[in-house]
């Protein structure tokens, strides 16, 4: 018997605003994703994107339809539940980074890991390991600052994996890193 899909909208809407001044954001959506599958979702500014990818990351809420998460609809889900789903299931890469300015690189890797209750020692060697990931062995103990563009978006990526999620959404992961490192 084959598993359900890892993600699947079904007919789900996303309305902003009412009557006249309502925007349709997503129309009777379905999608299904299957675990380890890599799906891209493109199209023009304005056709939904964001609002899908924030659905899928229990950030936001269908209007209709309905989003299931490993076969479990999650409209019955309250918000410390969604929370839940979100620390122990999905991975985060913003297109802006979202890295906490005072911290260094390690201490914002480990940050899911803290809102776990790992062990200090263990949350800082999966840190490590996470930015060795993505190549950046030396600059652990640097502050966001201190680092470019293009190594504070690999920060952010190495943050998103270090939990080792059932679904990783990014949002433009490679459009700050230079054309060796984002192939």
């Amino acid at each position: 018997m084959a598993s359900p899909p890892l993600i699947e909208f079904r007919q789900v809407s996303k309305i902003y605003g009412e009557s006249e001044a309502a925007i349709r954001a997503l129309d009777h959506v379905d999608l299904a994703i299957n675990a380890h599958e890599f799906v891209a979702i493109m199209g023009p500014s304005g056709s939904g994107k964001s609002t899908a990818m924030n659905i899928l990351g229990c950030l936001d809420v269908p209007s209709a339809g309905d989003y299931i998460f490993e076969g479990i609809p999650t409209s019955g889900f309250d918000r410390s539940q969604l929370t839940l789903l979100r620390r122990h299931m999905l991975g985060f890469v913003f297109q802006g980074f979202n890295l906490l300015s005072r911290t260094s690189a390690v201490e914002n890797v480990e940050l899911p890991l803290i809102y776990r209750g790992m062990a200090v020692r263990e949350r800082r060697e999966r840190a490590r390991e996470a930015l060795a990931l993505v190549g950046l062995t030396g600059r652990e103990h640097h502050k966001t600052q201190e680092l470019s563009g293009g190594q504070q978006q690999r920060v952010a990526i190495a943050r998103a994996i270090v939990t080792e999620p059932a679904l990783l959404l990014a949002d433009e992961p490679t459009g700050n890193l230079d054309t060796k490192t984002s192939v």
